[in-house]
C-alpha cells in the first residue's frame, strides 16, 4: 500500500487527500473549501442504485420493521386495556 508523509510526521494512505490526524491537505492536491451557512439546504435531484441492491435494501428494511410493529402492537394493547379499565362502557 502506498503512503504519503504528512507535515505532522504520520503516514497517510495515498487514497486520502487529507491527513486524518491533523486535517492537512495532501501536497500537490487542490482542494475545494466551501463555506456552509447555518441555514444551508441540500436538494437531491437524482439517486442511482443498482436494482438488486435496492431489492436487498427494501428486504432488510421490511425485516427490520417487524420488531417495531410488534412493539407498537404491545404498546397499543397495554394502553387500550388501561383505557378500557378506566372508562367502562
Amino acid at each position: 500500500m502506498e503512503y504519503w508523509m504528512c507535515e505532522c510526521g504520520k503516514k497517510v494512505s495515498a487514497n486520502s487527500t487529507v491527513c486524518p490526524y491533523c486535517r492537512t491537505d495532501k501536497p500537490g492536491v487542490a482542494t475545494k473549501i466551501q463555506s456552509v451557512s447555518d441555514g444551508a439546504r441540500v436538494v437531491v435531484t437524482d439517486f442511482d442504485m443498482p436494482f438488486l441492491s435496492m431489492v436487498g435494501f427494501i428486504m432488510k428494511w421490511a425485516l427490520a420493521s417487524i420488531p417495531a410493529l410488534i412493539g407498537l402492537f404491545v404498546l397499543f394493547a397495554v394502553f387500550g386495556a388501561a383505557i378500557k379499565a378506566l372508562l367502562p362502557l
